[in-house]
């Protein structure tokens, strides 16, 4: 077994790693991690497509890798939003989200469902998916050096960005580049996909101990909120009783 070959198998199983941590962690029904999740199965399927661990027909293989292309950017762009710190800032993403589907609907239209179609969606996908991105590793790092919280956000961030610089370099390489350097392309995929994988793993375990801190505090809160309701309940109903008995004085005497 050679290198590549080594690697690509390394790459596939890996995959599978955060798809149970998702599970694991209850994250994968937390706000958009459900994108997430998706889109690991999606690729863990495909990858084992791919070495031919699932046996199907070359057209159905084909066709999955072409829907798991058209959805990887959509896909991406869900899960981003959970990086968003503003209301206003996630609907802008939503609409970006909402505008890519329908210009995917379109070049579907123009083009039919093919390769071709496949490589023309996949260009903007991938500019989209890394400049969003960058911008959110760049500002989940600065929120974790600077105040030594949400590492598990910071590393996941960060290891999207790193993987979509990889899958960039490799897109570019496979549709516009000779094809002498695509078993490099291969190589280089195999290894982004593992590293990728393995960080966003890691930050999946770190997220979900700071998730678990936010609802144990939130509960904390409920609680004193509904304590201090009702020792102010108490409080107030002997001054009702005084204002009323003295009331009744004061209408006596006059």
């Amino acid at each position: 077994m050679n290198l590549s070959i080594l690697l690509e198998r390394t790459a596939a199983f890996t995959l599978s790693l955060p798809i149970l941590l998702l599970l694991l962690t209850r994250l994968a029904w937390y706000k958009s991690f459900l994108a997430l999740f998706i889109y690991y199965i999606i690729g863990f399927s495909y990858a084992l497509l791919s070495i031919g661990y699932i046996q199907l027909d070359t057209d159905i293989v084909r066709g999955y890798g072409i829907i798991s292309n058209l959805i990887d950017a959509p896909l991406t762009l869900l899960f981003l939003t959970y990086f968003s710190r503003t209301a206003s800032f996630k609907n802008k993403i939503l609409w970006v989200l909402g505008g890519f589907l329908v210009y995917e609907a379109v070049i579907l239209f123009v083009y039919g469902f093919n390769v071709k179609s496949s490589t023309i969606i996949t260009t903007p996908g991938l500019a989209l998916t890394f400049v969003l991105s960058l911008i959110f590793a760049i500002h989940q790092v600065k929120i974790t050096v600077i105040y030594h919280k949400a590492t598990g956000k910071a590393i996941i961030a960060s290891s999207l960005f790193f993987c979509y610089i990889g899958y960039t370099y490799v897109y570019s390489i496979f549709y516009f580049m000779h094809e002498r350097f695509q078993d490099d392309a291969k190589l280089v995929f195999s290894i982004v996909t593992i590293l990728s994988t393995l960080t966003i793993s890691l930050g999946i375990l770190l997220e979900k101990k700071r998730v678990r801190k936010l609802f144990e505090i939130k509960t904390t809160r409920e609680e004193l909120k509904a304590l201090y309701a009702g020792e102010e309940r108490k409080t107030i109903a002997p001054l009702e009783t005084i204002v009323f008995n003295m009331d009744n004085t004061w209408s006596r005497e006059s």
